[in-house]
């Protein structure tokens, strides 16, 4: 991979460009590349919300099809997310009022 490197009038390199500098358009995070949908978002609202709507009637049509085991395992999974998802916001509002940014 070839880095872009701005050239000073000397042609002398000055910096190389970051990510967010070739292109501008997304926010990126240093840990995180942004999903598909995000970038669609971003970019396509219309596009986007046709998307989303055709994403949810194809897994409302998957999750229709389930048999009862696969139902019952998809509910489990489901609590255990939800779980997780509230201790993670738990620990943030913990370290936030820590920081008295609350």
């Amino acid at each position: 991979m070839h880095a872009r490197v701005r050239l000073s009038q000397s042609g002398q390199d000055q910096k190389k460009l970051s990510k967010s500098e070739k292109s501008p358009k997304f926010k990126k995070t240093p840990t995180k590349k942004l999903s598909y949908r995000q970038k669609l978002k971003l970019t396509d609202p219309a596009s986007y919300d046709a998307y989303k709507r055709a994403d949810a009637l194809r897994h409302r049509i998957a999750r229709r099809n389930m048999s009862e085991e696969e139902r019952k395992e998809y509910n489990r999974k489901g609590v255990v997310r939800n779980a997780k998802l509230k201790a993670r916001e738990k620990e943030t509002a913990v370290r936030t009022y820590r920081r008295g940014k609350v």
